[in-house]
């Protein structure tokens, strides 16, 4: 069983490189790569990971977009590059810790059998949250209607946080191209 992590960037030059010293150092029960899509950052992100040092291809593939075309773009690039099992985004502004990817993995390696595990993360189970009141009403009220229309117990609807069989992924004719992404 492989990961794909895919890290979609956009001028982030401040954090790329401490994420993926992050993603690289990572202790995790099955093999992963790391995927980093450019998303034609012009703050000098793309200068930084064109010099990043990839000691392990396998492990560590860059791809650059010519021009910004957005979140959902980036990430649907990642997806098409990956060679995992599962999928698993993690943004480079670091609203996600890499560290908390064994929490998410954790569903996944308890299946006794074949079939198909997704993992949300959720902004809303650590306390102390600091999400502005519009926000969460807004979040709250969407999250509650998908579980009413879709029969789930999610606490995050628009969680970037997803762990996604790549089999099913792949299937599906994704269409957003930004931060629409998400609910998508």
């Amino acid at each position: 069983m492989k990961l794909s992590i895919v890290v979609p960037v956009f001028n982030e030059g401040k954090t790329v490189k401490f994420v993926l010293q992050k993603l690289l150092s990572l202790k995790l029960p099955l093999t992963y790569e790391v995927i980093v899509i450019d998303d034609g950052s012009t703050d000098g992100t793309t200068q930084i990971l064109k010099q990043y040092p990839i000691k392990d291809k396998k492990k560590l593939k860059i791809v650059f977009h010519q021009k910004n075309s957005g979140k959902g773009e980036a990430v649907k690039t990642g997806f098409k590059t990956a060679g995992g099992d599962y999928l698993l985004v993690q943004d480079a502004d670091l609203e996600y810790n890499p560290d908390e990817i064994n929490k998410l993995l954790k569903p996944l390696m308890k299946k006794k059998n074949n079939s198909f595990t997704a993992v949300y993360g959720s902004r809303f189970k650590e306390v102390g949250a600091v999400i502005p009141k519009t926000y969460l009403f807004g979040n709250k009220l969407l999250t509650y209607l998908t579980n009413i229309m879709y029969r789930v117990r999610l606490t995050d609807m628009e969680t970037g946080y997803k762990l996604l069989p790549a089999m099913v992924v792949k299937k599906l004719s994704l269409k957003a191209s930004h931060f629409d992404f998400e609910p998508e």
